[in-house]
């Protein structure tokens, strides 16, 4: 089941590297949130797309706006990950039910990993835009930024 733009954004709770439970609704009101669906830590063009939205993560946060990296890794691997290229937003562990990755449509059963494709969710949690990557990881975050600025800030809030 594909999603569409619009309508709102499937909830979750997920583990962050510290064990942390974090569920998109808690943004909900506060924050639009980018969804960074990639395939595994430790891979180079996972490596350089996180190193990407970390490089524009500032400008994320002046849009009132938090970046959230999500893949089928454990949320050990996922604090080693998160250290050795210093992101300064929280990686979340789909694993090993891979509820997250399947919600969204990012989860490749022939691989047991997420597609890369990012979502951006507005402060009501409505999906607002899907990016899916071209290989080219800089212009990849860029283009999730720019759907953040093009958000209208007086967009209705959910019934």
């Amino acid at each position: 089941m594909a999603l569409q733009l619009g309508e709102p954004a499937p909830d979750f709770t997920l583990p962050d590297s510290d064990r942390n439970q974090v569920s998109l609704s808690s943004f909900r009101g506060n924050k639009n949130v980018v969804l960074v669906f990639y395939v595994l830590a430790f891979t180079g063009g996972c490596r350089n797309e996180l190193i990407a939205f970390r490089d524009h993560n500032a400008e994320f946060q002046k849009l009132d706006t938090q970046v959230l990296g999500i893949s089928v890794d454990t949320f050990m691997s996922l604090g080693v990950f998160a250290h050795s290229i210093d992101l300064n937003f929280p990686l979340l562990s789909d694993f090993p039910e891979h509820n997250a990755t399947k919600a969204y449509g990012t989860y490749d059963p022939a691989t047991g990993t997420s597609r890369r494709i990012t979502y951006v969710v507005d402060k009501q949690g409505i999906i607002r835009a899907e990016i899916i990557s071209d290989e080219d990881m800089h212009r990849h975050a860029q283009d999730a930024l720019a759907a953040v600025q093009r958000l209208d800030s007086k967009a209705a809030p959910l019934p």
